[in-house]
């Protein structure tokens, strides 16, 4: 008898420990709380919102973010019509996409139970997947009641920490006009702006490697305390990871390979990371946004007129119906450092006089 219910009792314990694996909808809406971390700092947070109708190819995420607007934007996705619009700041731009839509909880189906929290006497049961080709991990977070239901959602790689706390979720078919494209991007679809794409011209002037290590001298001598300090540091980063290092374009690229030997950068990454390591950490990722929210002027500092020009001073190119398509970096004595496109490596050069768009100052 003892035998029997000591069985009973190990069965049952088995039962009660063994975790429902979450099941959860592909269509729905959803709201909550957005907070984005970028190498352990703390960058954005805000509101986000989230209509999602996957078997029928639309989405939409709208991000609100305080004390940060000019970050705010929503992204619609309509794979039906083989596009995506990403509406920022009054402005809208279009990609195109190849259906179907991809599945928003799929990667669930190979997730592993991460064991639970309990706060406020529930308890949360986590789950764990790792993407092996891009290293990205996810943890979602679910009430034990209620399995099918999103609490916490947690994306992060090397350099991004992204967790969004659903305040409402609701597994139910989204009101059509969520997905109405809006009137700006009619617009903007419409206009007849003349677009080119960025191609680095092949009469480049280059800098020599004794150049370079004299202009990284230069500056790193004036990283004195001062106002200035971040830009001219900046431009000694990008300077020596542009001209020392010699990093490869990747596109979307956000590593560093001077100490790691592997990874890349692209144009924008190249701005954003130098910047990132001196201390402004609220440089945009993208060479439109950094074009639409960095306001300083330069003075009329120009590939051919660098008089006025000081380190750091972002330089920018080929104009498109989104922005520019390519920014470099002004790193002092009539040079800048870029990263052009793929297949070459980061470098420092002389700026080439066209087609230039523009100058914005940081500092």
């Amino acid at each position: 008898m003892t035998t029997f219910l000591s069985v009973l009792l190990f069965s049952l314990i088995l039962c009660v420990a063994a975790q429902q694996r979450p099941k959860i909808q592909e269509t729905f809406e959803a709201h909550g709380f957005l907070h984005v971390t970028v190498d352990n700092k703390t960058f954005v947070s805000g509101n986000g919102h989230w209509a999602i109708d996957q078997p029928h190819g639309k989405g939409i995420e709208r991000f609100e973010f305080w004390q940060k607007h000019q970050f705010n934007r929503h992204i619609l996705n309509r794979y039906d019509l083989s596009k995506d619009f990403i509406i920022r700041e009054g402005t809208c731009h279009s990609r195109a996409v190849k259906p179907p839509m991809p599945t928003q909880w799929q990667w669930l189906n190979d997730a592993s139970y991460g064991g639970n929290i309990t706060i406020d006497g529930r308890t949360f049961d986590l789950w764990n997947e790792t993407e092996q080709d891009t290293d990205m991990k996810r943890i979602l977070a679910v009430r034990r009641t209620a399995p099918n239901t999103p609490v916490f959602l947690r994306r992060e790689n090397a350099t991004h920490v992204i967790t969004v706390h659903f305040e409402q979720f609701h597994t139910r078919q989204p009101h059509p006009h969520w997905f109405d494209i809006p009137t700006v991007c009619n617009h903007t679809e419409s206009s007849n702006i003349k677009e080119t794409h960025f191609q680095p011209p092949k009469d480049i002037q280059l800098a020599s490697k004794a150049e370079v290590a004299k202009l990284i001298a230069w500056l790193r001598a004036n990283m004195t305390k001062n106002p200035l300090d971040a830009c001219t540091a900046a431009a000694a980063c990008a300077a020596h990871i542009a001209g020392d290092c010699h990093c490869p374009y990747v596109y979307g690229g956000e590593e560093d390979c001077c100490n790691t030997h592997s990874g890349g950068l692209d144009c924008s990454g190249l701005c954003q990371y130098s910047y990132d390591n001196c201390g402004h950490h609220d440089i945009p990722r993208t060479t439109f946004e950094m074009w639409d929210s960095i306001t300083g002027s330069c003075g009329g500092c120009s590939p051919g007129n660098t008089g006025p020009c000081r380190a750091g001073d972002l330089m920018f190119y080929y104009p498109s119906s989104q922005g520019p398509d390519h920014v470099m970096m002004y790193t002092g004595g009539g040079y800048a450092a870029e990263c052009p496109q793929t297949g070459e490596d980061c470098r420092v050069l002389r700026p080439y006089p066209s087609p230039y768009v523009g100058c914005r100052r940081v500092c």
